[in-house]
């Protein structure tokens, strides 16, 4: 399962909420795919609704966290 970013300057709606969203998220096999997809209309959730739906099937969704840096 791969998760890909997908950034339009025109926002398109959420398939969750149906909030405008230039940012959606799309599970699919390759990034050509989930353009694709967003493109027909068929996929594609804004972060809220993407990380609400990862929750719901059990994943836990988690900030990133980078080491420390030395000054």
């Amino acid at each position: 399962m791969k998760m890909f970013k997908i950034e339009r300057e025109e926002g398109t709606h959420c398939g969750g909420c149906n909030w405008e969203a230039h940012i959606q998220y799309v599970i699919a096999d390759t990034l050509e795919e989930a353009k694709e997809l967003v493109d027909m209309g068929e996929a594609g959730l804004c972060g809220d609704c993407m990380c609400d739906m990862l929750s719901e099937c059990g994943y836990e969704v988690t900030a990133k966290t980078t080491p420390a840096v030395k000054s």
